[in-house]
């Protein structure tokens, strides 16, 4: 088979396409399991259930229909044509009744409809039957179906690499672990971007929580009115009022304590993201004889990522009634 000029180029813009609205996609997709597997419970029941079939035609598919075609006349097609019902079931009833149950998957579901330590075992068992057997043979006839087609629209032919022959079915298992790979590192990069943000985020909010004790008094320090136990903050500092002028501090009087939660509605995908920290002043862990004129302060800042990981910064420091040099030297 000879592709043509125009074959490729509809070829290439299939693939760009794809490129396209996969990066459009990945950050989004990236911010919880919600999101990559659900659209963030956003997309109506209809479509998800449209999709969920959709997920059954694969590259196997118009070879298995051309096959059956080909040996069995058009009356071969009943093989897959039976599943109409299924289908239409899938989508116009149970997408909907699955939507209402906020269920990811199906073996969720029935653990949901039933109860207790059966129900348990019912869908780890579901669970591992899926995953193992099922999907490695699925897996299988779907690269072997994507290894012929490569290889036919490709012209794929044995190479030699350091006399070693590799046939053009292996060149064609190559090329789609390479589309994979890249994938996968593309979400994993977004992923990671996104987490450096947020340690960013955490360690600035302790950073200025170390500099506002830094400058109060020692009796400012040790008042409990003027030094707030807890705070919190948002991702975004623009999602607070007035910048929140700066963790509101309000000195000489004290350090304000105006929740930071007044966060304006569609300004970022981060307007939910919200650090709550504590302030623990404890007398230093030592038997000296000044112990009494020196605290132990610990700031500690927790979150919740986008896609749900409990994370947690501190910094701790010591603070002395008459500066830590007159104890030191």
């Amino acid at each position: 088979m000879t592709l043509t000029a125009i074959d490729w180029a509809i070829v290439v813009a299939y693939f760009l396409l794809c490129a396209v609205m996969g990066l459009y996609f990945t950050r989004r997709g990236g911010e919880s399991l919600d999101q990559y597997f659900l659209s963030g419970r956003q997309a109506q029941w209809w479509l998800a259930g449209t999709a969920m079939v959709a997920t059954t035609f694969a590259a196997d598919t118009p070879l298995v229909v051309t096959g059956l075609v080909a040996t069995k006349g058009v009356a071969g097609n009943w093989l897959w044509w039976n599943f109409v019902m299924s289908g239409m079931l899938t989508v116009f009833f149970f997408a909907r009744l699955w939507r209402r149950a906020e269920v990811m998957t199906d073996v969720e579901l029935a653990e949901l409809r039933y109860s207790g330590r059966p129900a348990a075992f019912l869908r780890g068992f579901r669970a591992l039957y899926l995953a193992l057997p099922i999907n490695l043979i699925i897996l299988g006839w779907v690269t072997r179906a994507m290894i012929k087609i490569l290889t036919i629209a490709l012209g794929l032919k044995d190479v030699t690499i350091a006399g070693v022959t590799v046939s053009g079915e292996v060149v064609a298992v190559g090329i789609c672990f390479v589309i994979t790979a890249l994938y996968s590192a593309l979400t994993t990069g977004f992923q990671t971007e996104q987490l450096d943000r947020e340690d960013i985020r955490a360690t600035q909010l302790l950073i200025e929580k170390m500099d506002q004790l830094r400058v109060i008094s020692w009796e400012q320090l040790t008042d409990p009115s003027v030094t707030p136990t807890t705070f919190d903050a948002s991702f975004n500092p623009d999602e607070t009022p007035a910048l929140r002028t700066r963790l509101s501090i309000t000195l000489p009087v004290g350090l304000g304590v105006a929740s930071t939660n007044a966060v304006a509605n569609g300004l970022s995908k981060y307007q939910s993201l919200v650090y709550y920290g504590t302030i623990d002043i404890a007398d230093a862990p030592n038997d000296a004889t000044y112990s009494t004129d020196m605290k132990q302060v610990t700031v500690t800042v927790q979150w919740k990522t986008i896609s749900g990981m409990s994370r947690s910064r501190s910094f701790t420091t010591f603070v002395a009634r008459y500066g830590v040099q007159n104890y030191k030297y």
